[in-house]
């Protein structure tokens, strides 16, 4: 009777499972170094009103990251009831990260599919995305640099390396859906847009004595800038034109604007208004 080796030869199905054991290390590795550094604690530091927080231990536990990975966000100290220090995140830049990891590890080459995503209100009511959705965006049309869509839709330029390698101008509405996708649906994506712009607003506002210090520090690259340069004042009586507006646009974080207006001094807008981006 012919012997039976002890060390037979693998079989496709397990070649095919070391193969893919060795592609999801080799994705954790590379998903791990391309991790920004550590955000530096600041004492004074507070997320914009209306944020929903989640504390260090939940963010872990609940959504699966690493002390590296959470280590990357800002958070605000708190003392608990019941005496204890927290570290308190941003639910949804917990979310967005997590939703991140996801689509690294499983090493998507291609724009992840969009799916029809419930948003949690603060006031825990489930709204389902709206249909339909307007992709591109009010004032902007063209292809857009890396740096300007991922200003436009506060990702990072890892979310659309695979669209970024065939060319160096990504189209709105394809980043547009992406980045609906990554945060967690239109509303999410809403809501960390919102986040951003009460940042940025935090950020402007400066003692009188750094007044001159008052101004974004984002510029758009000199191609989409001759596209956005206008007639803000136009843009002001946007609201009051016959033009219709088409619905539900997915908002984009445009710079702020400072509009100063004779007697009427000066202030930080946002232009178009929120809700027409």
């Amino acid at each position: 009777m012919a012997r039976t080796s002890s060390s037979s030869p693998s079989t496709p199905l397990t070649t095919k499972a070391a193969t893919a054991s060795r592609g999801i290390k080799a994705r954790r590795e590379e998903w791990t170094k391309g991790l920004p550094p550590l955000w530096v604690p600041q004492a004074d530091f507070r997320h914009p009103r209306g944020t929903l927080k989640i504390s260090k231990t939940n963010a872990k536990k609940d959504f699966k990251l690493t002390d590296r990975e959470i280590g990357i966000l800002p958070y605000e100290r708190v003392i608990s009831d019941i005496g204890y220090p927290m570290q308190l995140y941003s639910k949804l830049r917990v979310v967005v990260l997590a939703r991140r990891k996801l689509v690294a590890l499983e090493g998507s080459s291609s724009q992840p599919p969009l799916k029809i995503a419930e948003y949690t209100s603060p006031s825990n009511a489930v709204i389902p995305d709206p249909v339909p959705i307007t992709w591109i965006p009010s004032k902007l049309s063209r292809p857009v640099s890396v740096k300007d869509a991922c200003r436009l839709y506060c990702i990072e330029p890892r979310d659309i390396q695979d669209l970024s390698a065939h060319s160096p101008l990504i189209d709105l509405a394809t980043v547009a859906k992406r980045a609906v996708t990554l945060h967690g649906g239109f509303y999410a994506h809403k809501e960390l847009v919102r986040q951003h712009r009460e940042a940025e607003e935090q950020a402007l506002s400066l003692p009188i004595e750094q007044v001159h210090e008052r101004k974004s520090l984002f510029r758009f690259s000199p191609m989409t800038q001759r596209d956005w340069n206008g007639d803000y004042e136009k843009l002001r009586l946007y609201r009051g034109s016959n033009e219709p507006t088409p619905p539900n646009r997915v908002a984009v974080f445009y710079p702020i604007v400072e509009v100063c207006v004779d007697k009427y001094g000066c202030e930080w807008e946002w232009l178009p208004y929120w809700g027409d981006f």
